[in-house]
């Protein structure tokens, strides 16, 4: 499916400013940047890069982490991506700065080579993956897609459609049977997508894997041998615009324009995750 990053697009038509991690100004990094300053001033956190405002390191990659997010706590910057970031820096200045009790999860929004653009989520082993976990997950997704002006389709993965012949099959089509009644009672358009992938990513513009493990898997294979772009994930938080990226990626244009659009948005259209099983949403 696509119109997501139409919409992206579209609501990039006011300048804002953007920080991004630096450790190594590589060739593709200095594209990123020139890509991203179309609609956004840059500031490069980490390493130096001549043409763009910069705030040097003052210590290693994890205090480069901490001023980053230092930024946007303290209305410096509109918004950030992690760019070339560690991940666990990232997130535990992440978490410190702003008093969240776990890593802050992040639908990641992929266009593939089909030209199909569609969130994946859950993506990171320490996402949410009970059932009630992937609704919150796929119903936050929606709400972005609803604020970009993009009706939300969810599609629900399943390791088969075959029962009997081994539970972790028979499981993940139960699973998917709640989460896919569950957000249709909340009244999105949703249906069960088992094996299919490709189908749901050219019939949806969510897609809910069994668990983040999985998720993680199929954003890096599509994104390092498919040939997918990797656009980036989008902190579930209100207080904070941020991008969450690969630092293997190195094309980060994407991210920036993402994070300007959310920041024109007025922020994260999103709500806090919460471990009661009745969630926020």
């Amino acid at each position: 499916m696509r119109g997501l990053r139409d919409a992206i697009q579209s609501a990039c038509k006011r300048r804002r400013r953007i920080g991004i991690g630096a450790v190594e100004v590589t060739e593709k990094f200095r594209d990123s940047l020139r890509e991203g300053a179309c609609v956004a001033d840059v500031i490069v956190v980490g390493a130096e890069v001549d043409g763009y405002e910069c705030v040097p390191a003052t210590g290693g990659e994890e205090a480069t982490a901490d001023q980053l997010i230092a930024l946007a706590a303290s209305g410096q910057v509109d918004g950030v991506v992690r760019g070339q970031l560690y991940y666990s820096y990232y997130h535990d200045a992440f978490r410190e700065q702003f008093n969240i009790p776990r890593d802050v999860m992040c639908p990641c929004l992929i266009e593939d080579i089909c030209g199909n653009e569609w969130f994946l989520t859950p993506v990171v082993q320490h996402d949410a993956t009970s059932v009630a976990g992937r609704s919150y997950l796929a119903t936050q997704a929606a709400k972005i897609c609803e604020a970009l002006g993009v009706e939300p389709v969810i599609g629900v993965l399943a390791a088969d459609n075959e029962r009997g012949y081994l539970r972790l099959v028979d499981q993940s089509l139960d699973d998917a049977e709640k989460i896919s009644g569950m957000l249709r009672k909340r009244g999105y358009r949703s249906d069960i997508y088992p094996l299919r992938i490709d189908k749901a990513a050219f019939e949806c513009n969510i897609v809910v894997p069994m668990d983040g493990t999985l998720g993680n898997f199929v954003c890096r294979t599509l994104g390092y041998l498919g040939g997918a772009t990797l656009v980036g994930g989008f902190s579930l938080t209100r207080q904070i615009v941020s991008i969450d990226t690969s630092r293997a990626n190195d094309r980060f244009g994407p991210a920036i324009e993402a994070a300007v659009a959310v920041s024109n948005l007025g922020g994260m259209p999103v709500e806090e995750y919460s471990e009661d099983l009745d969630g926020p949403f």
